[in-house]
């Protein structure tokens, strides 16, 4: 009988907390990573003439761009990834071969938002690309 007693006693608790809970989880925002923030079509850009494309899919696949005084000079995909603040780019096709397809390269993820990110290579260049879409 106790233990009946124990038993319904604990479920009334149960039932009485799963209100807050679950009420909680319903206003809890949506947090968006910085790879959920890369997504989108993105243009680095020196002057009207010479500027760099890149554009970040959800599936982990990149394509890009590159334009030198109105020409266009390379063209690239692969995949991409972000490792804390590693962006890391795998070369899957490639228009130039001082960088063939396989290469794999890497920029360190400064910053990003809605509107821009920041980037800074491996030479240490800081690149500030600003969203298209």
């Amino acid at each position: 009988m106790a233990t009946k007693l124990c038993c319904i006693l604990r479920l009334f608790f149960l039932l009485a907390l799963l209100p807050g809970c679950v009420s909680h989880l319903e206003t809890q925002p949506v947090v968006r990573t910085d790879s959920d923030k890369l997504v989108g079509h993105w243009r680095y850009t020196l002057d009207a003439k010479n500027y760099s494309d890149l554009t970040f899919s959800s599936d982990g696949t990149f394509a890009g761009r590159v334009e030198r005084d109105g020409i266009g000079v390379w063209s690239f995909s692969g995949k991409w990834r972000l490792e804390k603040h590693t962006l890391g780019y795998d070369y899957t096709a490639s228009s130039q071969a001082r960088f063939p397809v396989g290469t794999k390269d890497t920029d360190e993820l400064i910053d990003v938002d809605a509107t821009h990110f920041v980037v800074k290579t491996t030479s240490g260049t800081l690149r500030t690309y600003v969203r298209l879409d």
